[in-house]
């Protein structure tokens, strides 16, 4: 009874962050023995979504650089990757929405995006005469986050991106880290080719 228990609610908790609503890992992971099941099932739920032809080629890869995670914080730069491949950059909030709320894209994939970059574009675009679209369209797309996703798989062990690049893709990152690309853009620098590479690998996963 009390594995069963643990399925039904395993089960309603993976249903949930498969269409993108789940913002934290439930409390109680199943034990070890289950690991393999839900492994296989997560994998089968991100087959359905992606193999889904109503859905091909309307996904958007999503990177988002900002001062710190605050009500205050300044968008640095918001980085994107479209369902055809193009890289486009965005200095400010109010050009990544023009650009959003003009393409058919219905599915944000990203790496920490529901407690990072989601959040911060929602708080951010508050004073945008486009709040009301940005958050209708927010809330119907299929948000895929691959931090909750992996962390579920690794027992809720937490990681960066570049652990998974390394364990899921079996190569050493070949882009900087985000400490490291904040403080390039605090220098000055240029940053789209490291923004760049970031998505690709979030592409990979």
């Amino acid at each position: 009874k009390e594995g069963a228990h643990h399925i039904l609610v395993h089960q309603a908790a993976l249903d949930q962050f498969s269409q993108g609503t789940v913002h934290a890992l439930p409390k109680n992971l199943p034990s070890s023995g289950h690991t393999p099941i839900w492994r296989e099932r997560i994998n089968r739920k991100k087959g359905i979504l992606i193999s889904d032809p109503s859905l091909l080629g309307m996904e958007m890869i999503l990177t988002l650089f900002a001062s710190d995670f605050s009500p205050e914080a300044r968008i640095l730069l918001i980085g994107i990757q479209s369902h055809t491949g193009e890289h486009k950059f965005f200095r400010d909030v109010e050009g990544f929405l023009e650009y959003f709320l003009g393409t058919d894209d219905k599915i944000v994939v990203g790496f920490n995006v529901l407690k990072f970059d989601i959040p911060l574009l929602l708080l951010k675009a508050q004073s945008s005469g486009r709040f009301r679209e940005f958050f209708r369209k927010i809330n119907y797309s299929n948000i895929m986050d691959l931090f909750t996703i992996l962390t579920f798989r690794n027992k809720g062990v937490i990681k960066g991106l570049e652990y998974y690049v390394e364990q899921e893709l079996g190569r050493k990152r070949d882009f900087l880290s985000d400490r490291e690309i904040l403080e390039r853009i605090q220098r000055g620098e240029s940053v789209e080719e490291e923004a760049r590479k970031k998505l690709e690998a979030i592409k990979s996963l």
